[in-house]
């Protein structure tokens, strides 16, 4: 009789289960009753976290107007397994985190830009919810010459315990507007569960030139600490103490940049910036309490001078999103790595959001 085979080890079983698609939550609930030890590799937390992060999907929204009624218009591109979604007519993206999407919403006639803005609108694209959000109060948010928002989940306020954002949506959210009125940013925090906003938090800015500089780039978070770019600048709002505070980007005449994530010696994650130039992206990491920038990697191969943009970081991803002749491109920051995510042919007007979702058995 031949011997039995040998029992694989509880680490290789759950690779494999890992591998399970998500759109078969099934299989994994057959899986979970082959035999005890399998039972525990399915319904120990560890693992579920695991299998949400391994299976990630990846799109990103970009606006445009319609050619023949010149109508704002937010398109989803998927970019991996991600579902389909139809365009949202008279919006624009700002933002997406967390699972939620921050929409600009232009029906009504606004104030042209660089001005305050119209109305506000958080989207979950899983569920198709959305919350209209009130206009903030008072004279400063209408005489603001340029502004930038970001939306996230409500638990990054209070330490992000509560919630691992990996499954992120429908529940509770914070919006945070920054408006530059003169020579000053102002801050504005708004909750869904108060369904104010709160009273408005300031700091100055380094230069003044008035109207002429534009709040533009997606923010990016890190830990409870926002970060908006703001010309060769970049504005920070910590989330545990409502203050705002000022840092003097490393780039100086780059023609893009993006903020992004880098990872610290203690494994810990730290403010970065990414820039294009000379066809290559350089990438800077902020000397947390030096008030300086340390160059990480530079000379990328790959991107043609002059016609590339960076435009945006896929946070959870580390990876920035660049087009080339309107043709999107993905550039892993730790591999240096580039992937074309997008054909070209794409014709935006303003940011590009990327949009991550990790998938839950099922979803």
């Amino acid at each position: 009789m031949p011997p039995p085979p040998p029992v694989l080890m509880d680490e290789l079983i759950e690779e494999i289960l890992l591998h399970f698609p998500p759109s078969h939550p099934a299989s994994l609930v057959r899986a979970g009753l082959v035999c005890r030890s399998w039972q525990r590799i399915v319904s120990d937390p560890r693992f579920a976290r695991r299998f949400r992060e391994f299976h990630f999907q990846l799109g990103f929204f970009y606006n445009f107007k319609d050619d023949q009624t010149g109508a704002d218009i937010v398109r989803f591109v998927p970019t991996s397994t991600c579902p389909a979604l139809a365009d949202r007519r008279n919006s624009r993206a700002l933002d997406a985190r967390h699972g939620r999407v921050l929409l600009h919403d232009t029906t009504q006639a606004a104030p042209p830009p660089p001005g305050p803005p119209g109305r506000l609108v958080v989207w979950d694209p899983v569920t198709d919810e959305q919350s209209d959000l009130p206009l903030p109060p008072g004279h400063l948010y209408r005489n603001c010459t340029a502004w930038n928002a970001a939306v996230l989940c409500a638990a990054v306020a209070d330490g992000g315990g509560a919630c691992d954002h990996l499954g992120c949506h429908g529940g509770p959210f914070l919006i945070v507007l920054s408006c530059i009125v003169g020579d000053a940013a102002y801050f504005f925090l708004y909750s869904s569960i108060t369904g104010s906003w709160s009273k408005p938090s300031m700091v100055y800015l380094n230069q003044y030139t008035g109207g002429t500089r534009n709040a533009v780039g997606l923010s990016l978070l890190i830990g409870d600490t926002l970060h908006f770019p703001f010309g060769h600048e970049i504005l920070t709002y910590d989330l545990a103490t409502n203050k705002p505070s000022l840092i003097t980007s490393p780039f100086s005449g780059v023609r893009s940049m993006a903020l992004v994530a880098t990872t610290e010696e203690g494994g810990g994650l730290g403010l970065g910036v990414a820039g294009v130039r000379e066809g290559s992206v350089r990438l800077y990491s902020h000397l947390r309490g030096l008030a300086g920038w340390k160059l990480e990697k530079g000379g990328f191969i790959g991107l043609e001078a002059g016609a590339s943009t960076l435009v945006a970081f896929a946070e959870g991803l580390d990876a920035v999103l660049v087009i080339e002749k309107g043709g999107i491109s993905m550039f892993e920051l730790k591999s240096g790595r580039i992937t074309e995510v997008c054909e070209k042919g794409l014709h935006c007007d303003g940011a590009i959001v990327p949009y991550v979702r990790f998938c839950l058995p099922g979803s």
